[in-house]
């Protein structure tokens, strides 16, 4: 093996590296890529153009597989202004010049061509749920000394690099208020280290910071730093701060309720990025199990600190499985102080150990909303069980396609599907889908 692997080496080294394309050109835009690059066809080569859109006669300067804008010849009807200053250089959207109508048309091509791949039979069944601008409660800066100041941003698009900020069209505004006077305030702490970032949660009552990265001991601050800090975090609508999700300060606890139950999740807890997508989900999953006159019990699969496992327990019983002990420790404790005697929970990681049939068997339907990569195993398993309705919450639309072939596979039909676009200007569209156990064929 070692000598096979030299010889790969010894035959690579030998071989002239390829030689990359550069140069202007004239050329035409026919599609978008699915990260939103507008798509040109150069000698058999397909070229991604950044901010290009279908039907656009460009001028660009080439750079082997990319393209750089230098002259639009000819516009898009599709295209209008960017809605932020900073559109050219983030990374965080892509999407913004190509108009309402044409973004909600791109976001639904993305879902079809994934269904179609996995030759999931599927239609879409009620309209894409979009949430308005400066909406998204969750966002991470990077935060980096800039001469006596300290600045935040977002890192570049396709780059390294960072850009700084100076106002947003997607982020809550309470986050972009507070950001100049909380980067002043750590910046004793980031003078003293490269490389940090600032997770920011907003919750109804106010900020959940969290600073990544952070290897410095607090108590290195001299007492004017520590003063300073407390005192900014007092009037800045925060309430936790934490250093690598270690408590540091928390002048209130931050809670938020799902189903008339307080939760309290610990610093850095998942929660949907918009609290307006987040109720149309929870509408969605209990619209679904209403209108199937499921009894219970229901397995919540990957629950987190409860978004969907509580307000399931206002209709039925309901077993919620994660396995992030922080977030469980809060549900089970929200659970008990609501004295919610149909709410069971269970720490369990259901990539490593999946539920096997016999324990889903025992359930009436099942809800799951995964991380992007899906789950696969988990799946294979509902497939192989007796359960007759799953509904998938989805942050990933080719992992939700791939998952629902194997439901599918199996007997079960997409009866329901509903797209939500819960990142605006973004290459992105999560879904929720109704699957239903065909018995008769």
């Amino acid at each position: 093996m070692a000598q096979s692997k030299r010889n790969r080496r010894n035959r690579s080294a030998g071989r002239k590296p390829k030689k990359v394309v550069t140069g202007e050109a004239e050329v035409e835009i026919t599609e978008l890529g699915d990260q939103g690059d507008g798509i040109a066809l150069m000698d058999e080569t397909r070229v991604f153009v950044a901010g290009a859109l279908p039907g656009e006669i460009l001028r660009i300067q080439r750079t082997g597989n990319r393209g750089e804008i230098l002259r639009i010849l000819q516009a898009s009807p599709d295209r209008q202004a960017a809605r932020c200053p900073h559109d050219s250089q983030c990374g965080g959207c892509t999407l913004q010049r190509l108009g309402p109508e044409g973004e909600a048309r791109f976001k639904l091509d993305l879902l079809a061509k994934a269904l179609a791949r996995e030759r999931l039979t599927a239609a879409i069944t009620h309209p894409m749920f979009t949430v308005p601008e400066r909406a998204r409660r969750r966002a991470s800066f990077a935060l980096w000394q800039e001469g006596d100041g300290i600045a935040f941003g977002f890192q570049g698009r396709r780059s390294h690099d960072v850009v700084k900020l100076e106002e947003c069209v997607v982020i809550r505004s309470e986050i972009m208020e507070a950001m100049p006077a909380l980067s002043k305030a750590l910046g004793p702490i980031v003078r003293r280290q490269k490389g940090l970032k600032l997770e920011v949660t907003c919750y109804p009552r106010g900020l959940d910071i969290n600073l990544v990265g952070a290897k410095l001991d607090p108590l290195d601050l001299d007492i004017d730093e520590m003063n300073s800090l407390a005192a900014t975090v007092a009037v800045s609508g925060v309430l936790r701060l934490s250093l690598e999700g270690v408590l540091y300060l928390e002048p209130r606890a931050p809670s938020l309720t799902f189903g008339g139950v307080n939760v309290a999740p610990p610093p850095g807890a998942f929660l949907q990025a918009t609290e307006e997508s987040e109720v149309a989900m929870q509408s969605r999953v209990l619209r679904a199990l209403r209108a199937r006159n499921v009894k219970g019990p229901v397995a919540d699969l990957f629950c987190g600190c409860g978004t969907f496992t509580l307000p399931i327990a206002q209709y039925c019983e309901v077993v919620g499985f994660d396995a992030q002990e922080d977030q469980i420790d809060s549900l089970r404790t929200a659970v008990q102080r609501a004295a919610q005697n149909r709410v069971q929970v269970e720490r369990r990681d259901l990539y490593r150990r999946p539920l096997v049939e016999q324990e889903l068997n025992k359930f009436g339907a099942v809800v799951l909303d995964p991380p992007r990569a899906g789950a696969k195993d988990q799946i294979a398993r509902l497939a192989a069980s007796e359960v007759d309705l799953v509904i998938y919450v989805s942050c990933d639309h080719k992992t939700f396609s791939r998952d629902g072939r194997t439901l599918q596979e199996a007997g079960f039909e997409l009866t329901e599907l509903t797209p939500v676009d819960q990142f605006r200007y973004a290459a992105h569209l999560e879904c929720v889908g109704i699957f239903e156990r065909n018995r008769k064929a």
